[in-house]
């Protein structure tokens, strides 16, 4: 079993190295590069022309806080990242951005950041909604199910502002070195059919796949996650019907970056990646990753969401989506568990995508259409 511990230790030395694994916004990175805006691309857009990039405001302010300049910004470079706002419309819309520096994620406490969003992107134009403070690590405030660690911004989008349906970027920016957390804004309609997939040993070959893909990016031996034949196909075959693809993974979040990566190079379509905001989060128990992932289906299902299938590997997995309240016949199961709980075993992603999935329906609410 890989346990939480061995995961900190490993991302943080991988936060150390000079690889793109962790998330976040550096504060060199030049203003004209669209592609580094959630939702966004550096192609063409066959919408609208070329993508509108982000009007990167001239300069910098000073820190609001000496020690901000001379023990917290030292620590390393810019980790801020933001969690994929997944809502239907009607919903509060909530955006939750964490900024902290370095491999020991050194939390951005009491700092100004501005919060700026694009209207369908990445067509629209950018507008600026509000300059806000980070919070300090204090007494535990949880908002949409993410608590106050430190670092946060917890901001809702005023009620006359409220994105519409359509999938739009959102850019907080740190007033004091430009650095910057970038995610998505995705608003479905009401009914909106989801089909969730993990990641490791599900959509990989084994668990052990993410412990070697950091060693290897460590010692500069690219080591990729061995995949799991058929899967990519399977998920494009529910994409196609018109159903939204949610990748649930126990994973910490400042590993969204190579986890992307993975997917977009494997083949697998545009979906909505979410991975665990703590460490406690990500350990591999009921209480970690089986806690986090029923919290989060139990969210969206408040919200408005259904589950057309979901595919694991784990027993917190089978713990999760049995939460959710999804069949057990739609809930498939690939490895030693498969069956387990009357769930139904996975073999072959290929034989499923085409004795399953190709005979499924269209989706009865289309899911918007995403863009990696």
């Amino acid at each position: 079993m890989i346990r939480s511990s061995t995961i900190a230790v490993l991302v943080a030395l991988l936060c150390l190295a000079p690889a793109p694994a962790c998330r976040g916004g550096e504060p060199s990175a030049p203003a004209a590069a669209p592609a580094a805006i959630a939702g966004s691309s550096s192609q063409t857009s066959p919408g609208c022309g070329k993508p509108v990039p982000f009007p990167e405001p001239g300069g910098t302010t000073a820190w609001r806080h000496t020690r901000t300049g001379l023990f917290t910004v030292p620590q390393g470079a810019a980790a801020h990242r933001g969690q994929d706002l997944l809502v239907v419309e009607g919903n509060s819309q909530w955006l939750i951005g964490k900024f902290a520096y370095g491999p020991a994620d050194k939390d951005l406490e009491d700092e100004e950041v501005e919060i700026w969003v694009q209207e369908n992107a990445p067509c629209g134009g950018w507008e600026q909604l509000a300059t806000v403070r980070t919070t300090k690590d204090g007494p535990s405030k949880t908002v949409e199910g993410v608590e106050n660690d430190g670092g946060r911004v917890f901001f809702e989008i005023p009620g006359s502002k409220r994105l519409p349906l359509g999938v739009h970027a959102v850019r907080m920016r740190v007033r004091g070195d430009s650095s910057h957390a970038d995610f998505k804004v995705i608003v479905a309609r009401p009914g909106t059919q989801v089909v969730v997939f993990d990641v490791d040993g599900t959509l990989t070959t084994g668990d052990s796949e993410l412990i070697k893909e950091i060693i290897g990016d460590l010692i500069h031996r690219r080591n990729v996650p061995e995949l799991r034949a058929g899967g990519p196909a399977a998920a494009r075959a529910w994409r196609d019907k018109g159903y939204l693809v949610l990748y649930l993974t126990g994973r910490p979040d400042l590993l969204y970056g190579i986890t992307r990566e993975w997917l977009v190079d494997k083949g697998f379509p545009p979906g909505v990646l979410h991975l665990t905001d703590t460490l406690h989060q990500a350990a591999p128990d009921e209480d970690g990753v089986g806690a986090y992932k029923t919290a989060f289906l139990e969210l969206l299902a408040r919200r408005g969401f259904s589950f057309a299938a979901a595919y694991g590997n784990a027993t917190t997995d089978i713990q999760a989506y049995a939460a959710a309240n999804i069949p057990k016949d739609r809930t498939f199961i690939a490895g030693k568990h498969g069956g387990e709980s009357a769930t139904t075993a996975l073999s072959s992603y290929s034989t499923h995508a085409e004795e399953f999935v190709g005979k499924q329906p269209e989706a009865a609410v289309k899911a918007p259409q995403l863009d990696w």
